[in-house]
């Protein structure tokens, strides 16, 4: 740098190395402002998503609120109801029975485990309606067992509260009875042991007696109680302790038994097998070669089972929580019983030692007191035994006793499980989805235009500060429009100047043109005038101040340039004179001339002019306060900006930093342009201005990267909302457009949900349709037409009578299904000639003549042997049976299958349509409508025709005659005959013409040798269609003749009639009268004006 400044000074004088400095000390402010951050600069994962909802916002927004209330509705009507029956189980009163303990423990956890056995669900299943499977029961059906309060609660869910209703009734009923069942088995079995025990005490008092009454046979009785009283007692205290250990040890070994094989049954291969056999039940009778094998297996396996050794009951616990529940309770009874033997050894070995002692007191007396005493606990024990078989009787005869039901089943109290809570997820949900929906549509919508359309876009696409945002002008009136200028350059000034007073130059760059750059300038230097600065304006438009006008218009032709390659344009000397006067440094103010302007070319006179008038400016007094003045525009379209220029531009801005007041704005052309680039490489301040909707982002980060690397210091960036009513309006629409479709689908889905619950439609009483139906000559034949005015048959309001009752027949054919069971499927079944049909065992059952609905019974009443209430699915997938003759004069001739609704027209359409022939350049159908006919079979067995008027539908298009076809009909279209058409009356030569395709009336007529003259034009007759049944028409041929009108299109046999005027006689009589009359006007005349030109006769 030191180099340049002394080629300067050396080559072009003190005033450049001046300038030199001037733009060091510029470039050195500009270097010390703050950092921009850096560009490319990777945006995070959740910093997208985010950029995706608030870019999308009313696309998101309004489709989760869509959505949501779409989940919501959904949810709400999704209910599922619930039905409870609360029963309360007591003991019968007074019961002191020791079975209370196995009561409250062993006999409910096996009523639980039967009231969720697959047999139980599968009953219950059985006498519901519909019938249920036990999966599905299984996830309907809930109970809750309380032992130590004695309740148990059914509980039933269904879709509907009749079905739920219905089940809570049968599933409480179903259990009840089983529980009834199973107490009535505790206490059988509870009395037969109490008996057993009973018996076994009655016996052993007996065999003490004899002894008793034996010993007294044999010895004395001694009076010795007193002696042995305490030894006495005491044995028979242990002697009722051994009969009640020995009385629970049998107890508990039953119930170990019992808890044993209910252990075994939760065998695996067990449980599967039994579930087979269940399952298979549902679907044959015992018969079943499947139900005998599956029998014989569970027989199989519960054999095995029982000779399973006690090593395997740890397996069998580790299957389910309920036969763990069950091991460890078997596991329990077992230690009971080891502790029960334990304590009664200990007590045999106490009384043996008794005995010991009481034989040494004395022998035969206490002989008799063991005896007695025997002989009184067994008494005691007895009296025990049939007090608890009075008990344990008492409970098999009463079973359970209900003291209350506590809640009963009612279908009032069948209430909806979480209809709320359900519609409020469902609704959460779908409005998140919604959300995630939305935005991707906004993705997806703005994807093909990724223009800048928000601040928060500007932001991220720039990478700089939005430091100010224009509101819409339109809305803003004078003075806001002030206030917000105000503000604007404030915030420049805050942001660009140090200094209070200093100088502010900046520039505006944006992407494209028209994004308001010049709406920005315009407001700013209003702003900054207002605050009493010099504003100077440096545009790219054309000039739009009449005071720079009046400037330009002054000039002179310069004079000799120092620079061979400067320019002479006015645009370069415009910006010179306007810019070096006022941005001189404080020499320029004591009257020197600056040493920057004396390295400019030679000054012309409107240089001059230019400059005088910016020295006085200049001059002004600063005390005085500032003084607003209009902006100066310096129009920068014609200049050519090479190295030269642009080092003058920056010097220019250089020199403008180092005044006070003084307010510089470029209006920097867009970079879509080489001269932007150029032009904003040399302004210090540069703000990036986006207009909304203008610009697309990855333009803009190109842009701005090409600046950067061009050396460019960016600000910050603003953002231009002078189009922001369209663009918010056309969003508005979109959002509101997608919001109302969403809407409408949710309210369809309502109405079809409410219409679901809705009763069928009402039927009259008298069977007649509820359409209106054609009156037509059918009636005859018993036969419905379909609807007038169509072309098919298919219209499902009017059916034939053999369409409602479509009957199969031979060649017919089918899809069988059996349900619940996919292997006996069978598909392609056809009916025989014989009209039988085979499947599974039922064998020639007869389907010809019936309908699906009664082959589908007789199917199921013949399966009904060998399957348990077997549901037959029948779905036909060809008709064959039903068939049509077309014969004639078309192309196709044959037999057809009616396998749908088929109308005349669509029949002949299936045949290929009729033969034709070529005529000229036409082409002639060869059928005779007149002649064709359509017979059918009526109800009693006879063949009929069916009055068809064919003309009328294939030559007039009468709809109404387009009958739909039953079976057997037959169509026949004869040949057709001459082609001709007849012209008789009123033309030169009445006769024959041959038809053609385009014959006319007219020309039928001039065929004929045209009118005579008595022809009455204006009333052509024409005749069409047969004789019995003619149809005329009137045709005018003085409007044809006149082109008022159209000729009329004859057709095949057509007869052409014209007739003579009516006043034809009164034309013949006048015409006559008016002959005689001129010629007796002229005869008179001549014989009374011209005389006689023989005078004399020319024969004497």
């Amino acid at each position: 740098m030191a180099d340049r400044e002394h080629h300067l000074q050396r080559t072009e004088g003190p005033s450049a190395h001046a300038s030199l400095r001037q733009r060091h000390a510029f470039a050195e402010r500009a270097a010390s402002a703050p950092s921009e951050p850096p560009f490319d600069q990777e945006e995070t994962w959740w910093g997208k998503l985010s950029s995706c909802f608030l870019d999308n916002w009313p696309w998101a927004l309004c489709t989760g609120l869509a959505l949501a209330v779409l989940g919501f509705a959904w949810g709400f009507l999704y209910t599922e109801y619930a039905a409870t029956v609360t029963l309360e189980i007591n003991r019968p009163a007074g019961s002191g029975s020791r079975l209370a303990p196995e009561t409250t423990a062993h006999f409910f956890d096996r009523l639980a485990s039967e009231l969720k056995s697959p047999a139980f669900l599968a009953r219950l299943g059985a006498a519901v309606r519909p019938r249920q499977s036990p999966s599905a029961l299984r996830s309907k059906c809930f109970f809750t067992l309380e032992a130590r309060a004695g309740q148990i609660t059914f509980e039933a869910r269904d879709r509907s509260p009749e079905a739920t209703f219905h089940l809570a009734t049968n599933y409480a009923a179903r259990g009840l009875a089983r529980l009834r069942e199973l107490w009535e088995e505790e206490a059988h079995r509870a009395v037969i042991a109490v008996e057993a025990q009973l018996d076994k005490a009655d016996q052993e008092m007996a065999v003490v007696r004899e002894k008793l009454a034996a010993f007294q046979e044999n010895h004395v009785t001694l009076d010795s109680e007193r002696e042995y009283h305490d030894f006495l007692t005491e044995r028979s205290v242990l002697d009722r302790r051994v009969t009640v250990l020995q009385t629970q040890m049998e107890a508990d070994q039953a119930r170990a038994k019992v808890l044993a094989d209910e252990l075994r049954k939760h065998d695996p291969a067990l449980v599967s097998a039994r579930e087979a056999l269940n399952q298979a039940r549902l679907h044959f009778t015992e018969a079943h070669p499947r139900v005998l094998g599956l029998r014989a297996a569970v027989e199989q396996l519960e054999a095995e089972s029982a000779s399973t050794p006690r090593t395997n009951e740890s397996f069998l616990a580790g299957t389910n929580t309920l036969a763990a529940g069950l091991y460890f309770r078997l596991v329990d009874t077992r230690a009971t019983i080891d502790a029960a033997a334990r304590e009664l050894e200990t007590a045999e070995t106490r009384r043996v030692k008794l005995e010991d002692q009481l034989r040494r007191l004395g022998r035969m007396d206490a002989g008799y007191t063991g005896l007695k005493s025997r002989y009184q606990s067994l008494k005691d024990c007895r009296d025990a035994l049939i007090k608890q078989r009075d008990e344990t009787a008492l409970q098999q005869g009463q079973a359970v006793v209900f003291n209350r039901v506590l809640e009963p089943a009612s279908f009032d109290r069948v209430s909806a499980l979480r209809k709320w809570r359900t519609g409020f997820a469902w609704g959460g949900g779908f409005g998140v989805l919604g959300l995630l929906l939305g935005a991707a549509l906004g993705r997806v919508n703005g994807g093909a235009d990724r223009r800048i359309r928000s601040e928060r876009q500007l932001r991220a696409a720039t990478r700089l500060p939005v430091l100010r945002s224009l509101p819409d002008l339109g809305t803003m009136d004078a003075g806001a429009k002030e206030a917000w200028a105000a503000e604007t350059f404030a915030v420049l000034k805050a942001r660009v100047c140090e200094g209070r007073s200093q100088a502010l130059v900046c520039g505006l760059v944006s992407s494209l043109p028209g994004e308001g750059k010049s709406t920005w300038i315009k407001l700013l230097s209003g702003a900054a005038s207002q605050q009493g600065y010099r504003v100077i304006v440096v545009t790219d438009e054309p000039l739009r101040s009449a005071r720079l006008k009046q400037l330009s218009c002054a000039g002179a032709a310069p004079t000799q340039s120092s620079s061979p390659a400067e320019p002479t344009g006015s645009v370069a000397q415009t910006f010179q004179s306007a810019v070096s006067p006022v941005f001189q440094p404080a020499d320029v103010e004591q009257g020197k001339p600056p040493e920057t302007f004396n390295a400019l070319p030679t000054e012309s006179r409107r240089y001059r002019r230019l400059k005088n008038l910016r020295s006085e400016a200049s001059r002004s007094e600063p005390d005085a306060g500032p003084a607003r003045e209009s902006p100066t525009h310096i129009p920068l379209a014609e200049w050519i900006w090479d190295w030269q220029h642009r080092d003058q531009f920056q010097q220019a801005l250089a020199n403008t930093s180092m005044r006070e007041n003084v307010a510089v704005f470029v209006e920097v052309p867009a970079c879509s342009t080489p001269a932007g680039v150029m032009l904003a490489e040399k302004v210090p301040n540069l703000i990036w201005l986006s207009g909304q909707g203008a610009a697309r982002a990855e333009t803009t980060r190109s842009q701005l990267r090409t600046l950067r690397l061009a050396g460019c210091r960016f600000t910050g960036a603003v953002f231009n909302r002078e189009h922001l009513y369209p663009v918010v309006t056309a969003r508005k629409a979109v959002a509101a457009v997608v919001l109302a479709w969403l809407c409408f689908a949710a309210l369809s889905a309502l109405a079809a949900v409410d219409r679901a619950g809705e009763p069928p439609a009402p039927v009259p009483s008298d069977g007649s349709p509820l359409l209106p139906t054609l009156n037509t000559n059918l009636a005859v034949l018993g036969d419905e037409p379909s609807q007038p005015g169509t072309l098919s048959a298919s219209s499902p309001h009017q059916l034939a009578d053999w369409q409602k009752r479509l009957t199969l027949g031979p060649g017919d054919v089918m899809d069988v299904f059996l349900y619940g069971q996919p292997d006996a499927a069978r598909t392609g079944l056809t009916i025989g000639p014989d009209g039988r049909i085979n499947y599974l065992q039922a064998t020639d059952v007869m389907a010809s003549g019936l309908t699906v609905d009664e082959l589908r019974a007789e199917l199921q009443k013949a399966l009904a042997k060998y399957h348990l209430a077997p549901q037959i699915i029948i779905n036909p997938s060809a008709y064959r049976s039903k068939r049509y003759i077309i014969l004639g004069n078309v192309t196709g001739k044959g037999v057809y299958t009616l396998d749908r609704p088929t109308t005349i027209i669509e029949s002949i359409a299936k045949a290929k349509g009729f033969t034709s022939t070529v005529q000229g350049q036409n082409a002639a159908l060869l059928v005779d409508l007149s002649r064709s006919f359509l017979a059918r079979r009526k109800e009693d067995g006879s063949v009929g025709r069916v009055p068809v008027d064919f003309e009328a539908l294939f030559l007039r298009g009468d709809l109404s005659q387009n009958l739909p076809l039953a079976p057997e009909d037959y169509l026949f279209f004869p040949a057709t005959g001459l082609q001709e058409v007849y012209v008789v009356g009123e033309v030169r030569a009445p006769g024959l013409v041959p038809f053609t395709a385009d014959l006319t009336a007219l020309g039928a007529v001039i065929g004929r040798g045209g009118f005579t003259e008595r022809a009455y034009k204006s009333r052509l007759l024409v005749l069409r269609g047969s004789l019995t049944r003619p149809e005329p028409f009137v045709v005018d041929a003085n409007d044809i003749l006149k082109a008022r009108g159209t000729d009329f299109k004859l057709s095949n046999r057509d007869i052409v009639y014209v007739s003579r005027k009516p006043w034809a006689k009164a034309e013949e009589m006048l015409e006559t009268a008016i002959l005689d009359f001129t010629r007796a006007a002229v005869i008179g005349f001549t014989g009374q004006h011209i005389g006689p030109f023989i005078k004399e006769p020319l024969i004497k």
